[in-house]
């Protein structure tokens, strides 16, 4: 698997999606950010996505944003202020974490420009299988398919893919996760 394919096509799948569906996507795939980084997140910063995907998950299950506008830029100005204080400590995959949770609440709160978010995801998948503080990639790097990193790269597009196809826009996103994903995730 070519490396910068697999996180191009995530990041043009999310892009093609209708904003109720990319919020279902989002949720889903903030969900297994957090999951994949949860040992480098602190409590607060674990906290802060716990309360950004509930919005997330809100605005996918009704469409509509106006009524968690103001919370989403509460978020925002959160995350924001995380980003700025852990600047230093945190790796690129993490910083690419808080990135992706603050620029969907920048989204919902329409302060970040559309599809903001979803310019980071694949950048923080890539980055939880290196080494956390290295900075040059090789814009042509193949990993084995076999690899923890082109698994994750291909479950992420799995999503995207998924939700994409989905037959209504009026879905609860723990459904669709449960049905792309399973029981477990």
């Amino acid at each position: 698997m070519r490396v910068r394919d697999a996180k191009k096509a995530i990041y043009e799948g999310l892009r093609g999606l209708s904003w109720r569906r990319y919020m279902c996507a989002m949720w889903i795939l903030g969900g297994e950010l957090s999951a994949l980084y949860a040992a480098e997140m602190s409590e607060s910063e674990a906290s802060l996505a716990t309360a950004t995907l509930a919005v997330v998950r809100d605005v996918a299950a009704s469409g509509d944003s106006a009524d968690l506008s103001e919370r989403a830029a509460e978020l925002a100005a959160l995350w924001d202020r995380a980003i700025t204080e852990g600047e230093k400590r945190a790796s690129g995959g993490l910083h690419n974490v808080w990135t992706t949770f603050g620029g969907i609440a920048g989204e919902i709160a329409g302060v970040s420009p559309p599809f903001y978010a979803a310019g980071w995801v694949g950048g923080a998948v890539e980055r939880r299988w290196r080494d956390p503080f290295r900075r040059w990639r090789d814009p042509d790097e193949e990993v084995t398919d076999d690899s923890p990193m082109a698994q994750t790269l291909d479950s992420f597009a799995q999503v995207v893919r998924g939700v994409a196809r989905l037959a209504d826009e009026d879905v609860d996103p723990a459904m669709v996760r449960t049905l792309l994903l399973g029981a477990d995730g």
